[in-house]
């Protein structure tokens, strides 16, 4: 599956922390080989849409997955310091 770049890659690239950083990237292109990774816990969105969350060391990954263009959509990769 793709991954658009968004917004979330430069505010997890302006971080110093390099080794977190390389390890979320990693993950996320883990998660494009293999969209049905099952995620740490999933809320639902105003549109009603399924959210996945996965913790990456001091980081929370918000995505969902659109199966019918084969893309994964990422919404947020906030630090939890």
């Amino acid at each position: 599956y793709e991954i658009p770049k968004r917004d979330w890659s430069s505010d997890v690239c302006s971080s110093d922390l390099k080794r977190r950083q390389r390890n979320l990237l990693d993950r996320v292109h883990e998660l494009a080989g293999d969209p049905f990774v099952l995620p740490d816990f999933q809320s639902v969105d105003a549109s009603g849409r399924t959210i996945s969350h996965l913790v990456i060391d001091d980081f929370i990954l918000d995505y969902w997955v659109d199966h019918a263009v084969r893309q994964i959509i990422i919404s947020a990769a906030e630090s939890v310091d």
